[in-house]
Parts: C-alpha cells; structure tokens; sequence
C-alpha cells in the first residue's frame, strides 16, 4: 500500500451509498417536480387551445350563417328590386281612361279603342255630332302637355233619311308621353 494512504480509512460505502441515494431522491423530486409543473402547463395550454378551438367553430358557424343571411338579403333585394321595376312599369289604365276622359267633348262618344303602351301609341274610333266638335276634340287632346302628336287617321260622315249629317265618324292615332299611362290619376288629369 502507498504510503500516502497509509494513515486514511478506506472508502466509505454507507455514506457513499447514502449520499447516492440522497442525489437519486433529489433528482427524481426535481423530475417529478419538472414532469408535474410541465403536465399542468400542457393542461392549461389543452384547455385554452380547445377553448380557442370552440371560438374558431362557433365563429365559423356565425359566418356561415351570415353568408347564408346575406345571400338570401342579396336574393330580397334582387326580388324587391324586380317588384320595384315591375310597379314602376305597370300601365295604370284606370289613370289612362281617366286622362281621356278629362280631355274629351262632352258631344264626342268614344266607340273602339286599343292601345300600344311600349310605343305610347293609342288609336281610338270615336262619333262627333259635326266636323267642328271632331277639330275641337283634336285640338283639346293635341293642346294636353303630355300628348306629343295627333294624326286624324280616318274621317267619315253619316247621313240621315233626309240628307243631313247625323254624326262623324273619326279615327285618332295619338302618341303620349309614357307618365299617361304610369302617373298617379290626379297628375294624369293635370
């Protein structure tokens, strides 16, 4: 044996094994520590991740939805849009006869009519009692503001047994402007 270990004990395997045990105690505590800090943490992060995950879906679901509402308001509009258009083209005949009618000589019977609303074009045959109530009946549709133009088509007299004229017979072609056809009657008349 070396003198320098001559005076020394041999190895101590008590302690040695003791502070072995005591270094495997220590790190298995500070493992598990680490291992049950770190498990929290995932469970934390889980438990967020999956309320993000509901958040994502219920968000989806809510632009979904939207989409699908803002495709049917598209569709009410589209739909409201057409309705609109249809109305604003509608031909108020009512508003029509009524216009005639504010124009007409109360000694001129109207006996046909018919009508082109896309050209604004009306033909009526009518019966006055003398050529001068047919020009006065021309000349009070022609005088309307929203006649543009009047065109005597045909003019024919009927006579009686005794030779005098009982009636004239006259066809008008009378071209007005659309709103006739579209205006509310008190405008029509106006």
């Amino acid at each position: 044996m070396p003198t320098e270990l001559a005076g020394s004990e041999g190895p101590n395997f008590g302690r040695r094994l003791f502070a072995l045990i005591l270094v495997l105690i220590l790190v298995t505590l500070a493992i598990g520590g680490a291992n049950f800090y770190l498990s929290g943490e995932i469970s934390n992060k889980t438990v967020v991740r999956e309320q993000k995950w509901a958040r994502v879906e219920a968000l989806t679901k809510v632009l979904q939805e939207s989409k699908v509402a803002s495709a049917e308001a598209i569709d009410f509009e589209r739909q409201a849009k057409v309705v609109a258009e249809t109305l604003d083209a509608h031909v108020y005949w009512t508003n029509f006869f009524t216009f005639l009618e504010s124009v007409t000589k109360e000694t001129v019977i109207y006996d046909k009519f018919s009508g082109d609303v896309e050209n604004s074009l009306f033909t009526v045959d009518a019966v006055a009692k003398s050529y001068r109530d047919m020009a006065e009946q021309v000349v009070n549709i022609k005088d309307h503001p929203a006649i543009v133009s009047v065109k005597v088509s045909s003019a024919s007299e009927k006579l009686g047994q005794n030779g005098a004229i009982e009636g004239i017979f006259f066809s008008l072609i009378v071209k007005a402007k659309p709103d006739v056809w579209k205006r509310p009657v008190a405008e029509a008349t106006q």
